[in-house]
């Protein structure tokens, strides 16, 4: 177990466990925020480099922000391929849902990021998963990408 680890283990004992020290608990809980904060962050702004140091420091690829959404999500939604390919290098879950049941193929429909979405196939994203409203990411596209299509029955 990476020390990492342990502490966000910490951390989320601490917040379901009510620790006796709130100093010591509200300490740990920034921790945690802040990390969360900073992984979705450069995510989110195509910090390639600050990326690869919070990962390397142990922050978890899968990591969720308080709206389900994973650093991939964010990479996605902001059309930042480099990124995307940075965290699926590193095992992020290519299927991950946010908490409208959205994988990053998903958002990659929604923002029209071809080149995104291309890849995330070719790196075997579910293309038929289905978010909270039964939608797939062929559904919810309004552009007719070949990849998306769904074989024949």
């Amino acid at each position: 177990m990476l020390f990492s680890e342990h502490v966000f283990g910490t951390v989320i004992k601490g917040i379901f466990l009510n620790v006796n020290h709130r100093h010591t608990q509200n300490k740990l809980n920034g921790l945690f925020f802040r990390k969360m904060d900073a992984i979705h962050s450069f995510a989110r702004e195509g910090e390639v480099n600050n990326l690869i140091k919070c990962i390397d420091g142990g922050v978890s690829v899968n990591l969720k922000d308080s709206e389900g959404r994973t650093p991939l999500h964010w990479a996605v939604d902001r059309g930042h391929l480099n990124i995307a390919e940075v965290l699926v290098g590193k095992n992020a879950d290519i299927n991950a849902k946010d908490n409208d049941g959205q994988t990053p193929l998903h958002y990659a429909a929604v923002c029209e990021r071809e080149a995104i979405a291309e890849y995330l196939v070719k790196q075997n994203a579910d293309t038929d998963a289905r978010d909270n409203d039964d939608q797939s990411a062929h559904d919810l596209c309004e552009s007719d990408w070949p990849f998306l299509q769904l074989p024949a029955a």
